[in-house]
């Protein structure tokens, strides 16, 4: 409670900049769970994702980044949602999750390219922990990952990006500016890695581009992870 009276501003301009009623229901009752701990408040809040990718209208063979593409799991789905996808980018920064990744991608004879790096906002090297899981994250880890923006690693069109990088997510952001700007791809940013994401990355996201339209959704899952910010350039989005 102390620390959301003290960023109350901040969370009112998060709720004010979101598109529909739906997504401030979300944040409401996200901020419930966090204050309270009681799932209720989670369970009232959710949606399918077929609710949201109902509002998005993707050009003709569009193309994908994958940030925090495990072993091409949601690779997979997005080609099954939108098979005329002309390629996919899918980055990855975990080395056995890479390997599953390189042979699963081949396997399914996608066209797509993989990226054995981490997102980050600069090139970097980042100590990482690795957990050959979906939880491997930049941290206090004994190994070590080569780190860059997605500035640097994509230098084409995007028209979907995905981002479920743990907890590196507002570095990711601040590393892909141009990127948005200059293509403004439709996004889906996990919040709920950091304890504020659900908040936070909506009004950074907004700052970037203010010609997006913010919402926030809740998937059925429990605990609250599954709690995603989706982005739609306003042209390309039907309310």
């Amino acid at each position: 409670p102390d620390e959301v009276r003290k960023r109350a501003d901040e969370i009112r301009r998060a709720y004010d900049i979101l598109a529909d009623e739906q997504s401030k229901k979300v944040l409401e009752c996200v901020l419930k769970y966090k204050i309270t701990g009681e799932i209720q408040y989670l369970r009232e809040c959710e949606s399918d994702r077929d609710e949201i990718f109902k509002k998005l209208k993707l050009p003709k063979n569009p193309v994908y980044l994958d940030l925090g593409a495990y072993d091409g799991d949601t690779v997979y789905e997005f080609f099954e949602r939108f098979p005329d996808c002309a390629r996919a980018v899918a980055v990855e920064p975990d080395k056995a999750n890479y390997k599953k990744l390189q042979s699963n991608l081949k396997e399914w004879n996608l066209p797509a390219r993989a990226v054995n790096k981490a997102v980050w906002s600069h090139f970097c090297e980042l100590q990482f922990s690795m957990e050959s899981s979906r939880n491997s994250h930049a941290g206090n880890g004994a190994d070590t990952v080569l780190a860059d923006s997605i500035d640097n690693i994509i230098c084409t069109r995007a028209d979907y990006i995905k981002m479920d990088v743990e907890g590196a997510e507002r570095q990711a952001l601040s590393g892909m500016t141009a990127t948005m700007r200059d293509y403004n791809p439709s996004l889906c940013v996990s919040a709920y890695h950091q304890t504020c994401d659900f908040f936070t990355l909506g009004n950074e996201i907004s700052e970037i581009c203010p010609n997006y339209s913010i919402y926030l959704r809740h998937h059925k899952y429990i605990p609250a992870w599954e709690t995603n910010t989706y982005s739609f350039k306003r042209e390309i989005c039907t309310d």
